[in-house]
């Protein structure tokens, strides 16, 4: 009976041995979700007036003029309209996603 205990003892203990030499499977990192694409630097602005004010406008003049002169949203039609007549080069088109960007970036909250 003797030689079956340390029989059993000892594959008990080699049993417990091999267990713990068994490599354990390292934990998996959770996914990465990849950020949103942002544009880089110097890349065309997403919104299409401001990439022609960017292209057009600052040919003579600089936006922080544009961002100190802010006005009612209606006033950027004839201001646009007005640099037409003086040079800029806007078709129909182009001169409405202008002031739309211009109302939208640059105008004085309404009642003002």
């Amino acid at each position: 009976m003797r030689k079956i205990l340390i029989t059993a003892a000892a594959a008990a203990m080699l049993a417990a041995s091999l267990a713990q030499a068994q490599p354990q499977p390292a934990p998996q990192p959770a996914p990465v979700t990849p950020a949103p694409a942002q544009p880089a630097p110097g890349d065309a602005p997403a919104d299409p007036g401001a990439a022609l004010v960017k292209d057009r406008c600052t040919m003579c003049h600089d936006t922080d003029i544009i961002a100190a002169s802010p006005r009612p949203a209606a006033a950027w039609g004839d201001l646009v309209a007005s640099m037409v007549r003086r040079g800029a080069q806007l078709n129909d088109d182009e001169k409405a996603q202008v002031v739309a960007y211009l109302a939208k970036t640059y105008s004085t909250p309404a009642g003002t």
